[in-house]
């Protein structure tokens, strides 16, 4: 067994050099930029998805409840409540939910523009689809020709159905909506 130090490490290396230490700094550098980036990534695509579900949930809501407002539809229900509606206004009278889970009267409006919208007292909601609304035609009943009119005058009982047809330059799309309870 050598006696000095210096005589046990000169047959092997004790340590790193500086070169080693830096090319470990840059790898272990790399890995953590990998991950990073892994993980925006994951986070990015986590937001589209829960975005596209919130957009899917209004919609569906949004749809429910215009279903639900057009089949109590009520012309009685409050003075100016008939059921009046060209190509891109409708109005009409109903019985809407309320935050407590009654029904209460209401004039429900219906407008087309850049995109559709419902009009309660308490709760404005947006029509969405892939494609932009463009109009609003009217069902009337077969004893009056069953064909899809452009307009709904006042003084007219209401229409079957109300199409909201949503189009756009490679599909075309109709939400029907039923009008009333029917016997």
């Amino acid at each position: 067994m050598p006696r000095n130090r210096d005589a046990l490490c000169r047959g092997r290396r004790v340590g790193m050099t500086i070169i080693e230490l830096l090319v470990a700094v840059m790898l272990l550098g790399l890995l953590m930029l990998t991950g990073v980036a892994l993980v925006d990534g994951l986070t990015d695509a986590s937001q589209r998805l829960v975005a596209a579900q919130r957009q899917a949930d209004r919609l569906a809501v949004s749809q429910r409840l215009l279903r639900a407002v057009a089949l109590d539809a009520d012309p009685g229900v409050a003075p100016g409540a008939l059921f009046q509606g060209d190509s891109t206004h409708l109005r009409f009278g109903s019985w809407c939910p309320t935050p407590r889970g009654t029904r209460e009267a209401c004039l429900v409006q219906v407008r087309i523009d850049s995109s559709a919208w419902l009009a309660i007292p308490t709760l404005t909601l947006r029509i969405e689809s892939a494609a932009r609304p463009k109009r609003l035609l009217y069902l009337a009943d077969a004893r009056a020709g069953g064909r899809w009119e452009p307009a709904w005058a006042e003084s007219q009982s209401p229409p079957v159905a109300i199409g909201i047809v949503h189009a756009d330059a490679t599909r075309l799309d109709t939400l029907l909506l039923r009008v009333g309870v029917r016997q």
